[in-house]
């Protein structure tokens, strides 16, 4: 029986021992923290995506910028940051912007796999100014503003079909009185 327990005891020690300095040194990372910006260099207008852990840049993260459309996002392009920390994406001057002018751009880091869950948002003016549209609606039937003419016509065929029900209905009461025979 001592042939069996003093391994036993020893193999849980060892594994006790393990786990403890395991939990010691395997301590949570603090979280990577993104920042978007638009830069202009050599004459070209960029995207410059800063990634710090603890106010020092990050390097080596793989980040994938999109910007967010009518149904969903559309990615625009991916960089792998540099010793600095930053990675660079070429600003998308042709994009239709709103009324202002303005895109809202996400920022997501793909690699490493450890840090998948970081993202970042921004608003950035620069993109094609589309001015609103004096005029939403077409002039139908279900627009707030509808053609007088097609509105009387079916104003005009509702009110004859409820004429006609109420027509029926009196035939129907003056038969049941004996006034009709």
């Amino acid at each position: 029986m001592n042939r069996f327990v003093l391994p036993l005891i020893a193999v849980v020690a060892l594994s006790w021992g393990a786990l403890s300095a395991s939990a010691q040194t395997t301590r949570p990372a603090a979280p990577i923290h993104l920042a978007l910006a638009t830069v202009v260099q050599d004459g070209q207008k960029l995207i410059q995506i800063t990634a710090t852990r603890a106010g020092k840049p990050v390097s080596g993260l793989t980040v994938t910028l999109s910007v967010q459309r009518l149904f969903g996002r559309m990615k625009l392009g991916h960089d792998q940051t540099y010793d600095d920390g930053t990675a660079y994406v070429p600003f998308p001057t042709d994009l239709p912007g709103g009324p202002k002018g303005q895109l809202k751009l996400y920022a997501q880091v793909t690699a490493p796999a450890a840090d998948a869950a970081v993202t970042a948002q921004a608003t950035v003016g620069g993109a094609v100014v589309v001015p609103a549209v004096a005029k939403p609606f077409p002039r139908a039937l279900w627009s707030p503003r509808p053609p007088l003419l097609l509105a009387i016509v079916i104003v005009g065929l509702m009110l004859g079909v409820w004429l006609t029900y109420a027509y029926v209905v009196l035939q129907m009461v003056l038969i049941r009185k004996g006034a009709l025979t």
